[in-house]
């Protein structure tokens, strides 16, 4: 008995998507103006690795239903999966603004920030991160990555060792901060 598709063929979960997809690409000729049908269609455009039709669809959300947190902070993924940050950094902000519990848009807003080499404002959003979540692995990643970067050897081990014992990778860990020190120089 098959416990789902992806474990005998992942094309499955690929062509599970894709009617879901047009399903809902079917609903929205039908119902332009149902901001739902686009959020999960662009999640499943964002299940696909299809950025730009996600932040279309995203963005449709938005122009709905323009305090929707999650429509801004998916965007703000779909731009990162482009390496646009600043437009991230932009999508994560307005989701704070919305929801300032939001842990996820803080955790990824840090990592664009450093991304931009700003550690300091990496360092900040992590902080916050930890503060509303304190078992999220990444947040103490990031900040042990954006405080080698700034030269803070203590803080940033002693947030390794954290980010390891809820979980993180450590070697993928050690290699981010090798990573960031030689970023710095």
């Amino acid at each position: 008995m098959k416990d789902s598709p992806s474990q005998d063929n992942p094309t499955d979960d690929i062509s599970i998507l894709e009617n879901k997809i047009q399903r809902l690409t079917d609903l929205i000729k039908k119902e332009p103006s149902v901001a739902e049908h686009y959020y999960q269609r662009g999640v499943f455009y964002g299940q696909l690795n299809y950025p730009l039709a996600a932040i279309q669809d995203f963005g449709q959300v938005i122009v709905l239903d323009s305090n929707n947190a999650e429509a801004h902070y998916n965007r703000g993924i779909a731009h990162v999966h482009l390496k646009e940050h600043l437009a991230a950094i932009h999508d994560f902000s307005k989701a704070i603004e919305i929801n300032p519990a939001h842990v996820d848009a803080y955790n990824n807003r840090a990592a664009s920030f450093y991304d931009l080499d700003k550690p300091l404002k990496s360092i900040e959003d992590a902080n916050e991160a930890i503060r509303l979540n304190q078992e999220i692995p990444s947040s103490y990643a990031i900040r042990a990555i954006a405080n080698r970067y700034v030269g803070n050897e203590e803080e940033a081990l002693a947030d390794a060792e954290k980010a390891k014992s809820l979980g993180f990778d450590g070697h993928l860990l050690y290699h981010l901060m090798w990573q960031a020190r030689l970023r710095s120089r």
